[in-house]
Protein backbone atom coordinates (compact mmCIF):
# COMPACT_ATOMS: atom_id res chain seq x y z
CA UNK A 1 0.00 0.00 0.00
CA UNK A 2 2.77 2.48 0.85
CA UNK A 3 4.65 2.00 -2.39
CA UNK A 4 1.56 2.65 -4.50
CA UNK A 5 0.54 5.57 -2.28
CA UNK A 6 3.97 7.16 -2.64
CA UNK A 7 4.18 6.44 -6.37
CA UNK A 8 0.75 7.98 -7.03
CA UNK A 9 1.33 11.03 -4.85
CA UNK A 10 4.93 12.06 -5.60
CA UNK A 11 4.02 14.38 -8.46
CA UNK A 12 1.14 16.17 -6.67
CA UNK A 13 2.12 19.82 -6.54
CA UNK A 14 2.27 22.24 -4.90
CA UNK A 15 1.35 19.96 -2.00
CA UNK A 16 -1.08 17.32 -0.85
CA UNK A 17 -1.59 15.06 2.14
CA UNK A 18 -1.51 11.28 1.77
CA UNK A 19 -2.82 8.94 4.47
CA UNK A 20 -1.90 5.27 4.37
CA UNK A 21 -1.64 2.42 6.83
CA UNK A 22 0.98 2.81 9.57
CA UNK A 23 4.64 2.17 8.84
CA UNK A 24 7.83 3.03 10.70
CA UNK A 25 9.80 5.98 9.36
CA UNK A 26 12.77 3.75 8.47
CA UNK A 27 10.52 1.54 6.36
CA UNK A 28 9.02 4.56 4.57
CA UNK A 29 12.46 5.99 3.79
CA UNK A 30 13.56 2.55 2.56
CA UNK A 31 10.64 2.56 0.09
CA UNK A 32 11.49 6.11 -0.98
CA UNK A 33 15.16 5.19 -1.41
CA UNK A 34 14.13 2.18 -3.48
CA UNK A 35 12.04 4.33 -5.85
CA UNK A 36 14.47 7.28 -5.93
CA UNK A 37 17.89 5.73 -5.26
CA UNK A 38 20.35 8.11 -3.57
CA UNK A 39 22.99 6.87 -6.03
CA UNK A 40 21.11 8.80 -8.74
CA UNK A 41 21.39 12.09 -6.85
CA UNK A 42 23.79 14.68 -8.21
CA UNK A 43 26.96 15.15 -6.13
CA UNK A 44 26.06 18.75 -5.29
CA UNK A 45 22.55 17.86 -4.10
CA UNK A 46 21.24 17.15 -0.61
CA UNK A 47 18.73 14.31 -0.86
CA UNK A 48 17.24 11.66 1.38
CA UNK A 49 16.15 11.97 5.01
CA UNK A 50 17.17 15.49 6.06
CA UNK A 51 15.35 15.78 9.41
CA UNK A 52 14.84 12.77 11.66
CA UNK A 53 12.74 13.17 14.80
CA UNK A 54 14.22 12.09 18.13
CA UNK A 55 11.37 9.74 18.97
CA UNK A 56 10.62 6.64 16.92
CA UNK A 57 7.15 6.80 15.45
CA UNK A 58 4.68 5.28 13.09
CA UNK A 59 4.07 7.32 9.95
CA UNK A 60 0.38 7.54 9.10
CA UNK A 61 0.27 10.85 7.24
CA UNK A 62 2.66 12.29 4.67
CA UNK A 63 2.51 15.81 3.30
CA UNK A 64 3.97 16.22 -0.19
CA UNK A 65 5.23 19.58 -1.43
CA UNK A 66 7.43 21.21 -4.00
CA UNK A 67 9.00 23.60 -1.46
CA UNK A 68 8.84 23.42 2.32
CA UNK A 69 7.68 26.93 3.26
CA UNK A 70 6.42 28.26 6.58
CA UNK A 71 2.81 27.89 5.34
CA UNK A 72 3.42 24.28 4.33
CA UNK A 73 5.10 23.59 7.68
CA UNK A 74 2.02 25.02 9.45
CA UNK A 75 -0.18 22.72 7.37
CA UNK A 76 2.01 19.72 8.24
CA UNK A 77 1.56 20.58 11.93
CA UNK A 78 -2.22 21.15 11.57
CA UNK A 79 -2.76 17.91 9.63
CA UNK A 80 -0.59 15.98 12.13
CA UNK A 81 1.69 14.78 9.33
CA UNK A 82 4.71 12.84 10.57
CA UNK A 83 6.64 13.17 7.31
CA UNK A 84 7.04 15.91 4.73
CA UNK A 85 8.40 14.91 1.34
CA UNK A 86 9.74 18.14 -0.15
CA UNK A 87 10.94 17.92 -3.74
CA UNK A 88 13.46 20.73 -3.18
CA UNK A 89 15.72 20.13 -0.16
CA UNK A 90 15.04 22.67 2.60
CA UNK A 91 18.60 22.14 3.81
CA UNK A 92 21.04 22.93 1.04
CA UNK A 93 23.83 25.00 2.47
CA UNK A 94 25.30 24.33 5.92
CA UNK A 95 23.82 26.18 8.89
CA UNK A 96 26.04 27.77 11.53
CA UNK A 97 23.13 28.02 13.95
CA UNK A 98 19.40 27.37 14.22
CA UNK A 99 17.60 30.45 15.47
CA UNK A 100 14.31 32.19 14.74
CA UNK A 101 16.04 34.77 12.51
CA UNK A 102 15.29 33.22 9.10
CA UNK A 103 12.40 31.33 7.54
CA UNK A 104 14.60 28.30 6.72
CA UNK A 105 15.73 28.05 10.35
CA UNK A 106 12.18 28.49 11.71
CA UNK A 107 10.91 25.76 9.37
CA UNK A 108 13.53 23.28 10.56
CA UNK A 109 13.00 24.16 14.20
CA UNK A 110 9.23 23.72 13.83
CA UNK A 111 9.71 20.33 12.17
CA UNK A 112 12.05 19.23 14.96
CA UNK A 113 9.73 20.64 17.68
CA UNK A 114 6.71 18.80 16.24
CA UNK A 115 8.53 15.54 15.43
CA UNK A 116 8.08 15.92 11.68
CA UNK A 117 10.58 14.12 9.48
CA UNK A 118 11.67 15.76 6.21
CA UNK A 119 12.74 13.85 3.11
CA UNK A 120 13.85 15.29 -0.25
CA UNK A 121 14.23 13.19 -3.41
CA UNK A 122 15.24 16.17 -5.64
CA UNK A 123 17.81 15.16 -8.28
CA UNK A 124 17.28 11.43 -7.64
CA UNK A 125 13.67 11.95 -8.73
CA UNK A 126 14.90 14.01 -11.70
CA UNK A 127 17.28 11.26 -12.82
CA UNK A 128 15.20 8.08 -12.47
CA UNK A 129 13.74 6.59 -15.62
CA UNK A 130 10.26 8.09 -15.97
CA UNK A 131 11.16 10.83 -13.48
CA UNK A 132 10.99 14.61 -13.68
CA UNK A 133 13.62 14.81 -16.42
CA UNK A 134 11.66 12.43 -18.65
CA UNK A 135 8.40 14.20 -17.81
CA UNK A 136 9.90 17.54 -18.90
CA UNK A 137 10.96 16.00 -22.22
CA UNK A 138 7.31 15.18 -22.99
CA UNK A 139 6.89 18.88 -23.82
CA UNK A 140 8.84 18.15 -27.01
CA UNK A 141 6.47 15.31 -28.04
CA UNK A 142 9.40 13.09 -28.91
CA UNK A 143 11.05 15.86 -30.96
CA UNK A 144 14.61 16.72 -30.12
CA UNK A 145 16.59 13.74 -31.32
CA UNK A 146 20.26 14.70 -31.24
CA UNK A 147 19.47 17.99 -29.53
CA UNK A 148 18.37 16.29 -26.31
CA UNK A 149 21.18 14.84 -24.25
CA UNK A 150 20.39 12.05 -21.80
CA UNK A 151 22.15 12.41 -18.45
CA UNK A 152 20.36 9.51 -16.78
CA UNK A 153 22.60 7.30 -14.72
CA UNK A 154 22.11 3.53 -14.85
CA UNK A 155 20.68 1.94 -11.74
CA UNK A 156 23.30 0.17 -9.63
Amino acid sequence: PWASCIRLQLFCLPYSVCSCEEMKLGAVTAVLNQHTPPSLSEEWDNTGLLVEPCKKMEVTRILLTNDLTENVTREAIETKSQLVIAYHPPIFRPFKRLTQSSAKERILLDCIRHDIAVYSPHSALDNIQGGVGDWMLTAFNGVGGDHVVSILKPLP
